[in-house]
């Protein structure tokens, strides 16, 4: 039977730019990119110490879909939702679902394939992702979550991904933790904590003031300030880490990050932060695969 005619009927709508345009928000907004990001992060890591890491950088990547779109659920139960994310997330509830599941069944597999002391290490960074979003913090007559705690979201959100991104590929390759491992923990804590600073420009106006976010205390001219400082002394320690070709490409990560960092503001492009900042460690990782490092 000849299905050419069915075909060609199809065509126009895939060529949609309406269609394209949905599943590029859908890859955002469901979390698949920052994921994206976080398997990046953790390649990064098996290069600068010559490690095997490819299951662990889809173990993240699996993690994070499911530890982000369970914090997106919390939120919408909260109604601390944006009202433009809120109504994304409510017409497209079903498929974040299954993405969801589909992802938490990849965590499952690929958990028999990791070792019993690298996943322990992950329990303090599963908590905390827990505790993210849930009440249970005492505030007075009423319960806060970590999130709403003065000073602690982006410190929070710094020290699982390092956890994750560093330590957890670390102890699953079964390298020794020396000085370089804790130096470049340190690095990318510092790295995670600048990487977050567009979104916390960005969401200056929702946060709860009590928050009290770095961009909310400092205001957004010092927060950049206090950003380029934090990556000039990145840059040191990158000397101090790295050899050449790769002190040469984290470098140009820094300068993506500095350009991102400068060019933030309160009211943002929708996915200036969500997209281009998050492409980050995924345009630093090309870099070092095309260099093959």
């Amino acid at each position: 039977m000849n299905n050419s005619g069915y075909g060609t009927h199809l065509l126009p709508y895939f060529c949609n730019m309406s269609f394209i345009k949905n599943i590029g928000v859908f890859y955002v907004n469901a979390n698949i990119h920052v994921a994206l990001a976080a398997s990046c992060m953790v390649l990064i890591t098996g290069t600068v110490f010559d490690i095997a890491v490819f299951e662990a950088s889809l173990f993240v990547g699996f993690s994070t879909v499911l530890a982000y779109n369970f914090i997106r659920f919390l939120k919408y139960k909260a109604a601390a939702l944006r009202q433009d994310m809120r109504h994304w997330f409510e017409r497209n509830r079903m498929k974040v679902c299954l993405l969801t599941f589909v992802c938490f069944f990849g965590v499952l597999f690929l958990s028999f394939f990791m070792k019993p002391i690298a996943l322990l290490l992950l329990t303090p960074f599963v908590s905390i992702v827990v505790l993210y979003m849930t009440p249970v913090f005492p505030h007075g007559i009423v319960k806060k979550s970590l999130r709403n705690l003065p000073f602690v979201k982006i410190f929070s959100i710094g020290l699982t991904w390092s956890g994750a991104c560093v330590l957890f590929p670390i102890f699953q390759s079964g390298r020794a933790l020396d000085c370089s491992v804790w130096l470049y923990f340190v690095y990318q804590f510092l790295f995670v904590l600048l990487w977050t600073l567009p979104f916390d420009i960005r969401d200056m106006a929702q946060d709860k003031k009590g928050m009290k976010t770095i961009p909310q205390v400092l205001g957004i001219a010092m927060t950049k300030i206090m950003g380029i400082s934090i990556l000039l002394l990145l840059l040191f320690v990158s000397f101090l880490l790295f050899e050449n070709a790769l002190f040469l490409l984290f470098c140009i990560g820094h300068l993506f990050l500095s350009v991102a960092l400068l060019f933030s503001k309160g009211k943002q492009t929708p996915f200036y932060a969500s997209f281009w900042v998050e492409s980050i460690p995924i345009g630093q990782y090309i870099l070092f695969a095309c260099m093959d490092l």
